[in-house]
């Protein structure tokens, strides 16, 4: 069946084609929002996904044409980012924070230990894995922590705007999949 016509019979109410539709998408949605833009908010998941169905059924009338896939995921993907920008406003103040900070203190020392273990295990294989990215991408993680904006960055490198965020990804990803590991 074409886009045109599940798109159709989905708005007009056939429930076979909207199921056709969450079918061929719900994977890709949910790769969105657990490898790609809320990878490490897993407690909004949920939440994400469900807004981001929202937002599609919603602006299925007005899709202009192009490949349904296309649609979807760009839907998708924008749903996404306003959602992850709307975690980072809500964060706690640093005041906050420091009330978090006091009550760890209560958390038996055996567990702290583990933590602890974990956490050194952790920066272990990121280290491990920064060691692995060749010398143009260890540079770029080393201008980012020195807080070089991404411009300069690109100038200094000689790399495109979308060459300079595609690598920028593929080194975050390979970070994540250390975290993944354990």
């Amino acid at each position: 069946m074409s886009d045109e016509e599940l798109i159709r019979r989905a708005l007009d109410g056939d429930i076979d084609a909207q199921n056709e539709i969450v079918a061929r998408f719900r994977r890709l949605i949910w790769a969105r929002i657990t490898k790609g833009i809320l990878r490490t908010h897993r407690s909004h998941w949920e939440d994400a996904n469900q807004e981001a169905w929202l937002r599609v059924w919603h602006k299925l009338p007005k899709w202009k044409g192009g490949t349904l896939a296309a649609f979807v995921q760009s839907t998708v993907v924008n749903r996404l980012i306003d959602y992850r920008r709307r975690i980072k406003e809500s964060q706690p103040l640093p005041n906050e924070s420091l009330v978090d900070k006091a009550t760890e203190n209560s958390i038996h020392p055996m567990e702290q230990q583990e933590q602890a273990i974990r956490d050194e295990q952790c920066l272990a294989c990121f280290q491990k894995t920064l060691e692995s990215l060749p010398d143009e991408d260890r540079r770029i993680m080393e201008m980012k922590k020195n807080g070089i904006p991404d411009s300069q960055i690109q100038q200094e490198l000689g790399l495109k705007h979308r060459t300079f965020y595609y690598r920028l990804r593929k080194i975050r990803d390979k970070l994540f999949e250390c975290l993944d590991e354990d």
